[in-house]
């Protein structure tokens, strides 16, 4: 059985890579900003997803 995604993990998967391959999108932070809103879109119903957790992730990816 394969473990489940950390929270990381998804954000990047699902929201941060399709904004890097979105080409109206050209700074890193126009690309975090989009995932950030999508992630919040689909997951409002959740407690948010903490900041310096983006920001982690963020300067990680570089």
């Amino acid at each position: 059985m394969h473990p489940l995604p950390t929270l990381e993990e998804q954000f990047l998967k699902q929201f941060y890579e399709p904004a890097m391959r979105n080409h109206r999108l050209r700074t890193i932070s126009e690309r975090f900003d989009w995932a950030k809103e999508h992630y919040e879109q689909l997951h409002r119903h959740q407690l948010p997803f903490a900041l310096a957790t983006f920001k982690r992730v963020l300067y990680r990816r570089g």
